[in-house]
């Protein structure tokens, strides 16, 4: 293959590879280790022939994310490199919250996500995510605004502790 060819091939195959986790499972042991640790190396190889081309950088996060825990310091470096390239770009904010969120980093997942609100992410998965991670970090009152503009009734237990306890209203 030519060599922009494959770059293009594993800049989808790299995006393509959320597909094969479920995302329920993100703290879970990679399912094909060898596979992903095959695309990462080239997705590395040919973000270092290409550093300024944002969606192998976003591709090489994807795909380190996915791979698991392993790869947490190339995905965090991808999304700031995908970031840094691209600021406006609300999906590489989306992603990296996620990636945050499910590494328990719930206060840089909550920026994260705001960030991609801001800048216009067209997803309500931005508002899960926040929500979740501001539970988790303490901020019952972002959180209850969050999830109320996702048009829940919830209300916050007044027997707050160090995790906010979110309640429907009947």
């Amino acid at each position: 293959l030519p060599a922009q060819t494959a770059r293009g091939l594993l800049a989808q195959m790299g995006r393509a590879a959320a597909a094969v986790v479920n995302i329920d499972d993100l703290n879970a042991a990679p399912v094909a280790p060898r596979f992903f640790t095959d695309l990462v190396g080239r997705l590395q190889q040919f973000c270092g022939l290409e550093p300024s081309n944002a969606q192998l950088a976003a591709a090489l996060a994807s795909a380190a994310h996915r791979g698991g825990r392993s790869f947490d310091e190339v995905a965090e470096g991808a999304f700031a490199a995908a970031i840094s390239l691209e600021p406006d770009n609300p999906n590489h904010r989306y992603n990296r919250g996620l990636f945050y969120k499910t590494r328990g980093r719930f206060e840089e997942s909550v920026e994260d996500n705001r960030q991609a609100i801001t800048l216009g992410i067209q997803t309500d998965g931005a508002k899960w995510n926040m929500g979740i991670a501001a539970t988790a970090s303490g901020q019952g009152t972002l959180a209850l605004e969050t999830f109320r503009g996702l048009g829940l009734k919830l209300e916050l237990s007044p027997e707050v502790g160090v995790t906010p306890v979110i309640f429907p209203v009947l």
